[in-house]
């Protein structure tokens, strides 16, 4: 009797310290285990059990927690990153807008400006026919003489090829 009491009791022992062994580190390991899936699925809300332990599971939980804070950390610069390209578009897009917008203005303008310079040489080609004509009609006026006239015709009119210089 003694011996199957003493047979019972190791039984009981041996079971005591599997279900310890169990509680104290089968069972941090699985949820230890669960919360890395968890994060390696993108989940950096889960909660850390562990952390406060002194032993190696302690350990492991911290590390864990370094991981999370670095994926947290990682996760915010990706979005400050692309909320800085978004602004950095933006900005191009209104850069381009301008730039179409200017370029229609300038072109308007030089348009008009070259309208503007096109009559003004019509008008000064016309005043200087004008003139040139008075001119010869004053020279004759005044020498009767053709070959007076031509002689002050070849003096100011060479370079304008005017049909009544010659």
């Amino acid at each position: 009797m003694i011996v199957a009491f003493g047979s019972l009791a190791a039984r009981l022992t041996t079971l005591g310290g599997l279900w310890l062994i169990s509680r104290r580190m089968a069972r941090p390991i699985v949820d230890t285990t669960g919360v890395m899936d968890k994060l390696a699925a993108g989940d950096t809300n889960v909660a850390i059990v562990g952390a406060e332990r002194p032993d190696e599971i302690g350990d492991m939980a911290r590390a864990i927690a370094v991981f999370r804070d670095n994926q947290v950390a990682r996760l915010a610069l990706e979005a400050e990153a692309a909320q800085k390209m978004e602004r950095e578009r933006q900005r191009q897009e209104r850069l381009e807008s301008l730039i179409a917008e200017l370029r229609v203005t300038v072109t308007k303008y030089f348009e008009g400006a070259l309208a503007e310079v096109a009559s003004n040489k019509r008008t000064a080609e016309a005043l200087g026919m004008t003139a040139h004509e008075a001119e010869s009609r004053t020279t004759s006026a005044l020498w009767p003489h053709p070959m007076a006239r031509l002689t002050i015709c070849q003096k100011h009119c060479c370079n304008h090829n005017y049909a009544f210089c010659a």
